[in-house]
């Protein structure tokens, strides 16, 4: 018999859809949360305090191989990350201290960065590492462009303004930066039915007109927002984007 916190210190990053094993590696627990079965989902203090619940190892084991995590996009192998630097930034993101990294962004160009680890986040195959600058402002930056990091001794202490949660929301890690919009516009009803169930937002608001639906919301503007857009030219019309808050947050590198 295991426990299932043991099982989930089992769970990798993992480069394809399936949830798989894999000693000493970790994962965002929170995204799989919603796949395991129902005795199994623990409160945080449960997650970090050790056995909260003794199941069968098989069935378990066998749960693995039978939840998938399915993209909205087209499937991609995963960039190759150089040895050491995801065990190397995850230890220092832990901990709190200082990484200094050798960094080649989009564009080829190379750099040395002094940077406070702040996040990780996984998107798709790739792992994109949320970071502060020892002048301010944040950044993120993927780890398959990290050439060589080293963690110093170094701590800090984690900044008090910085909620890893609200940079997500605000459309940093989707190329944006910062800037909320009133979207709107009008979509084929076969095209936009879906909207009606996940939506775009929580004030999202849909008005039916016939075959089509005339859609509301306040969304973060960003390069993911445009490229979803331009998904539906041929499906949507009369669309509008109001800003409502202006960007401040930092790019991508």
């Amino acid at each position: 018999m295991n426990s299932i916190p043991e099982l989930r210190r089992d769970v990798r990053y993992s480069n394809t859809n399936r949830l798989s094993e894999s000693p000493g590696q970790g994962t965002c627990l929170r995204t799989f949360t919603c796949c395991w079965p129902s005795h199994w989902k623990p409160g945080k203090a449960e997650i970090c305090s050790g056995p909260f619940l003794h199941c069968d190892a098989e069935l378990a084991k066998q749960w693995l191989s039978k939840v998938r995590v399915i993209g909205e996009t087209l499937k991609l192998l995963p960039p190759r990350i150089a040895p050491g630097v995801l065990e190397t930034v995850s230890e220092a993101l832990y901990a709190n201290r200082w990484l200094r990294t050798r960094y080649k962004d989009a564009k080829g160009r190379v750099s040395q960065k002094r940077v406070m680890p702040l996040g990780l986040a996984q998107q798709g195959p790739r792992l994109y590492l949320v970071c502060r600058y020892e002048t301010g402002g944040e950044r993120s930056f993927a780890l398959h462009r990290m050439s060589a990091v080293h963690a110093e001794a170094n701590v800090f202490e984690r900044p008090s303004d910085f909620d890893f949660e609200r940079f997500d929301d605000d459309g940093a890690l989707a190329f944006g930066d910062g800037t909320l919009v009133h979207l709107a516009f009008s979509i084929e009803r076969h095209a936009g039915h879906h909207l009606t169930e996940s939506k775009l937002s929580k004030d999202q608001t849909v008005r039916e007109d016939g075959d089509r639906l005339h859609i509301a919301a306040t969304v973060a503007d960003s390069l993911f927002l445009h490229r979803w857009l331009y998904g539906y030219t041929r499906e949507m019309g009369d669309v509008s984007k109001e800003v409502v808050v202006e960007g401040e947050r930092g790019r991508r590198g």
